[in-house]
């Protein structure tokens, strides 16, 4: 797990006392990073094992804890992209990243008025391991429109993202020169 290894590769070139030895801020926020990385990884690893579950309420409550996931996984990787490959991370439209990010938004983040325009509610009966359909009230257009969500391949797409990105942190902290392994 890329997780894993970058926390290994941190903790082994004991960057705390190099890197970061007068920036006990941004230590504590990379371990944050580091913890909410593989904390984020794991329920999403139950998400793919084990889906949105067959109750309603249980399906409600997966779907919101997979999107909530996905962002804490997002701003995790955010923080460790800028502070060891030195940029800010940025995605060009469309991309599972932002598409991902986007519909938690619209859908489980803020579906009343999001954006200041637009209402969403998911279809209860479409719920499922495939993703959901949705209807968005857009009250600039004063239409409504009906939507698919397409989770598992959003999700897939999103996955490649992140393993990307991630690669590439591990490929800066491994160029890093640090105190030795322990």
């Amino acid at each position: 797990m890329l997780a894993e290894r970058i926390r290994n590769e941190v903790n082994d070139r004991q960057l705390e006392r190099t890197r970061f030895l007068n920036r006990l801020d941004d230590w504590l926020a990379l371990c944050v990073a580091m913890d909410y990385l593989e904390d984020s990884g794991l329920a999403l690893l139950n998400h793919e094992e084990k889906g949105l579950g067959s109750k309603d309420g249980e399906k409600y409550l997966r779907l919101y804890g997979f999107f909530q996931a996905v962002v804490l996984q997002q701003d995790a990787i955010r923080y460790l992209y800028k502070e060891f490959v030195g940029r800010e991370l940025k995605y060009s439209r469309p991309s599972g990243w932002n598409q991902i990010r986007e519909l938690r938004n619209l859908t489980a983040g803020h579906p009343i008025n999001c954006e200041g325009h637009k209402n969403a509610f998911v279809h209860r009966v479409s719920m499922s391991a495939m993703g959901f359909d949705y209807e968005v009230w857009n009250k600039k257009t004063g239409k409504f429109t009906f939507e698919e969500a397409h989770l598992l391949r959003l999700y897939g797409q999103y996955r490649v993202n992140a393993r990307h990105l991630l690669a590439e942190v591990l490929r800066e902290i491994r160029c890093i020169p640090g105190q030795g392994t322990r």
